[in-house]
């Protein structure tokens, strides 16, 4: 094989792994962004179950997980409690609303710290952090296929970072 056509291999090879390597890359990064900055956009697009009426008045916890266990229907304690540092978010009780046989299903409880008033509840699957979140982690393929996938193909892509320009050197001086 002439050195020409060593080189054009490796500059084909790298420019289409390069390709398909960055588009991989730049959708982990914009996903795992927004899953980072999450509650902050998520308050964006629901304002009216996530942004509490009276911000940094004091509150009754047992009064607030009240509230959320009549909202909810449910008469177990929260498996989460989040009191965000800021204080015009509502407080956001996580709770296992599944039945004793059933698999676990997790709701998110909004309760205004203020007057301990149940604003609402979500499911984190159906929100845009929970859609995004699940590409970020299995690609939407089921997670025994997805995960190994994203696992792989991370180690694939850190491998071919850091093997492509040794090749591309070598080519030159060849």
């Amino acid at each position: 094989m002439s050195k020409q056509s060593v080189q054009s291999l490796l500059l084909w090879t790298h420019r289409w792994f390069g390709i398909i390597a960055g588009f991989y890359f730049m959708l982990i990064g914009i996903t795992g962004s927004y899953v980072v900055y999450s509650a902050t956009f998520e308050n964006w697009l629901n304002p009216g179950i996530r942004v509490a009426q009276n911000p940094g008045a004091a509150y009754d916890i047992a009064k607030v997980v009240t509230a959320a266990q009549e909202g909810l229907g449910v008469e177990v304690l929260p498996n989460r409690f989040n009191v965000s540092r800021d204080p015009a978010d509502n407080i956001t009780l996580n709770y296992n609303v599944a039945k004793p046989d059933e698999k676990p299903s997790t709701r998110i409880a909004f309760v205004d710290p203020a007057d301990s008033r149940y604003k609402g509840s979500q499911d984190p699957q159906e929100t845009v952090r929970g859609y995004l979140f699940k590409f970020h982690q299995e690609l939407f393929l089921p997670g025994p296929i997805g995960k190994p996938v994203v696992a792989i193909g991370g180690c694939f892509f850190l491998t071919l970072l850091f093997s492509c320009w040794p090749l591309c050197f070598i080519a030159r001086i060849a």
